[in-house]
């Protein structure tokens, strides 16, 4: 939770209407149905730019071929921007720099930067239920839905500033409540197993 923590107001500073999305490529990242709200999110007319960070894992190389040709559009006009993956290390900065970080990962695969970014007081909008009872209706859409997923982060992306502000300080109080971001990473992910779910 220290490494991650925003330690007031002045070292934040997010671009306007950004989007991260952060780690490995995988199909069970869904990274498709980012791309598809994206897309959706063009066709609005929502102002926004979309970082796509992370490097495929192994055997999903096709899969990533995919997912640079689905956005490829999108890239042209400047909406995404690729990069491969970063040191965990430098991860802090990047949900510092961002307004709001979007995870679709599938159920049963508990990914703990959304806890990360929390922590850093970034925006979250999720569809994995392992979280369902921590994060306001704004910061949830259903699995495998792109186009809750674009509506509801046209919604964040257009609040004011000082409400972007309060979610983020809400969210990170929720980590600090758990007292460590690792300790809270084990319990949910051990009360999800529980449920039934796997990791």
């Amino acid at each position: 939770t220290e490494q991650f923590r925003s330690a007031g107001h002045g070292e934040r500073a997010p671009r306007p209407c950004s989007i991260l999305i952060l780690g490995r490529i995988s199909v069970y990242k869904r990274l498709h149905v980012m791309i598809e709200a994206l897309k959706l999110l063009r066709e609005r007319g929502v102002h926004f730019t979309a970082e796509i960070i992370g490097s495929e894992m192994p055997g999903e190389e096709r899969y990533a071929a995919e997912m640079r040709e689905s956005a490829r559009e999108l890239a042209e006009g400047g909406f995404v921007r690729w990069s491969r993956g970063v040191p965990h290390e430098k991860t802090r900065q990047l949900f510092r720099s961002h307004e709001l970080y979007v995870n679709a990962s599938q159920a049963g695969n508990f990914d703990k930067t959304i806890l990360e970014a929390m922590s850093s007081e970034t925006m979250v909008l999720t569809s994995n239920p392992a979280l369902v009872e921590a994060l306001p209706p704004p910061c949830r859409f259903g699995e495998g839905n792109a186009d809750e997923l674009a509506r509801k982060a046209r919604y964040l992306l257009a609040l004011p500033e000082v409400e972007k502000r309060r979610i983020g300080a809400l969210l990170r109080d929720y980590v600090v409540e758990h007292h460590m971001l690792a300790a809270l990473a084990e319990q949910v992910a051990s009360d999800y197993k529980a449920r039934g779910g796997s990791l």
